[in-house]
């Protein structure tokens, strides 16, 4: 017996692709300015260093939750969870996070 399978025409991807800026705000914030740097600053051994020297509360997104907009919601967690993984191995031996907080 066969079975029909039912594929779908996007497999596990969106029917419209993900935003790749924030679509209300035209000012760099600081998650943005470092996603797009990652690459640099991993192979310079700059992302710990780089974030480190952020605010205190330089990774915040708290805006977006406020607005409610959920596109910019989803790419404020795509950069921040690259962030994390750069900050946690992209040095020389595994880093702990601070205790301090961002909220």
């Amino acid at each position: 017996m066969l079975l029909k399978i039912n594929t779908m025409t996007h497999s596990f991807l969106p029917k419209t692709p993900p935003i790749k800026t924030y679509s209300d705000n035209p000012i760099s914030t600081s998650e943005t300015v470092l996603a797009e740097n990652l690459p640099k600053l991993l192979l310079t051994g700059k992302v710990q260093s780089t974030i480190q020297s952020l605010a205190g509360d330089g990774l915040s997104v708290n805006e977006l939750f406020i607005e409610s907009r959920i596109k910019n919601i989803r790419l404020a967690m795509v950069h921040l969870s690259f962030i994390s993984h750069a900050y946690v191995w992209g040095g020389a031996k595994p880093e702990v996070f601070s205790s301090r907080s961002s909220c």
